[in-house]
């Protein structure tokens, strides 16, 4: 009988290769994905086994992983591929990073940095204001010279008006209800704003007003100055010297108003720019913080019933602080510059310089300092203006500019910088950059030699910097 083959044995199927991840940030281990209960928190740097089974939500895939002896499901998102210890790679991991660049603030229009170094170069105001926003070019007006605006002081429950070196009125209207050389408070009772001098209450059922001595609204006897508590950035007092606080009920809260002529009284009390630096270079400033107030001027914005806020959502300014600067030396500096940039008779603005492109007042937005070129309007939000477009801004970052952050650099940990690419690690870190010369995405290479890149806006929020004109990050 024939003898039967033998049937050949299989040889031994090999185990499916296991596959572990890292995690890059602090995350839950889930019963299910993707909001099931929590079964266990994995810091970042633990370690996970892949079971191979995995579930889309949304654009996010889940994958269900063994932490210890605990099995659940995990958002890739937070995820990386497991790298052992010394298994090869590109190179060390280095403990920290120097991310190093230049600049400070959103980078559209006037660099001030860069208009002291072009002033201390010897340029004019014109020149500078000219650069920036070109090809926008400066104008003499004679619109608003003598108008008021209203800027913004506080909003608040209540408040205190103190005079110094004279007396407060307070006025319904322009009938004078109290006189007096102490202070006036302020608060808002049944709908109306109500005044309490020496003791007495006075209410009205619209605004109140209240002036000093020494004011083109009442002569008086003396030079008298008014502080309010709160108004300088919500924590200092502000002090005052022109025009009249009007007191009103908005939104249920007492809103203070300072009423001041714009081209003098209000920009001698503007402070964007220190007073020490070159006439040049504050004369541009004048020009441009009258540009932006004169724009602001055709009507009144319903949550402050003003033209301006005196903080940076408008303009800085600080009134009689600003004007009596190093007791009124440098402040006079800053008064001189505003001056220059005005024709007056007898006391009173007739005419002054803006800014105009097409016959029009330009949106003159400017900001500290950049890397070496200004930014477009449309680059940073999206709007576009044909004299906000990216300029050279080399006196930016001289030494002559007097610029702290002309060169500027700190450190993040390995732990920051591999959690901001989601990665397990990171050994190194390339930029590539705008034609602004600001940051447009950053590459990080991990041990492995695989790559990660995020987009610089990701990477800024991911690493704060001082600016979008990152120059570097350098293993440390």
């Amino acid at each position: 009988a024939p003898v039967p083959t033998p049937i050949p044995t299989p040889p031994p199927t090999a185990p499916a290769p296991e596959v572990r991840y890292s995690a890059t940030a602090n995350v839950n281990l889930r019963a299910s994905a993707p909001a099931g209960p929590v079964l266990a928190l994995i810091a970042e740097g633990g370690t996970v086994t892949a079971t191979g089974r995995t579930a889309t939500h949304g654009a996010t895939t889940w994958r269900e992983v063994t932490f210890g002896s605990t099995t659940g499901w995990v958002s890739g998102d937070y995820l990386a591929q497991y790298v052992p210890p010394g298994a090869g790679g590109v190179g060390p991991v280095p403990a920290n990073f120097t991310v190093s660049g230049a600049g400070w603030g959103h980078g559209v229009g006037m660099s001030q940095y860069g208009a002291q170094g072009m002033a201390k170069a010897g340029l004019g105001s014109d020149d500078i204001l000219e650069h920036y926003y070109a090809p926008a070019r400066t104008a003499l007006t004679t619109n608003h010279a003598a108008s008021e605006i209203r800027v913004h002081l506080l909003s608040t429950a209540g408040s205190t008006i103190t005079p110094s070196n004279g007396r407060l009125r307070v006025l319904n209207g322009t009938k004078v209800l109290a006189t007096t050389g102490s202070p006036v408070q302020l608060k808002v009772s049944g709908g109306k704003v109500v005044a309490t001098v020496a003791g007495k209450a006075l209410a009205a059922a619209g605004t109140l007003t209240v002036q000093w001595e020494g004011t083109r609204h009442w002569a008086g006897s003396q030079a008298t100055t008014v502080s309010v508590p709160g108004a300088a950035s919500g924590y200092a007092s502000g002090t005052y010297r022109h025009g009249r606080i009007e007191a009103s009920v908005l939104g249920g809260r007492l809103n203070l108003v300072n009423q001041l002529r714009m081209n003098d009284e209000y920009l001698y009390g503007l402070s964007e720019m220190p007073s020490s630096w070159a006439p040049a270079a504050l004369q541009a400033q004048a020009i441009a913080g009258r540009t932006y107030a004169m724009r602001n001027m055709g009507g009144l914005k319903s949550a402050c019933a003003c033209n301006v806020y005196d903080e940076v959502a408008s303009q800085k300014f600080t009134g009689w602080i600003k004007e009596n600067e190093g007791a009124g030396v440098s402040g006079a500096k800053w008064k001189a510059a505003v001056d220059a940039t005005q024709r007056k008779a007898f006391g009173v603005p007739m005419s002054a310089t803006v800014v105009q492109y097409n016959g029009a007042l330009i949106d003159a937005v400017y900001f500290s300092s950049s890397g070496g070129s200004t930014r477009t309007a449309q680059s940073v939000w999206g709007s576009h203006h044909a004299y906000l477009q990216a300029r050279p801004d080399p006196h930016s970052v001289t030494a002559a500019s007097g610029n702290p952050n002309r060169a500027w650099s700190y450190t993040a940990t390995q732990a920051r910088v591999a959690s901001a690419f989601r990665v397990a690690d990171v050994v190194s870190v390339s930029i590539a950059r705008n034609s602004d010369l600001t940051i447009q995405s950053a590459t990080a290479t991990t041990r492995s030699g695989a790559t990660s890149t995020i987009s610089g806006a990701a990477f800024r929020a991911a690493l704060p910097t001082k600016s979008a004109w990152v120059g570097g990050v350098s293993a440390r």
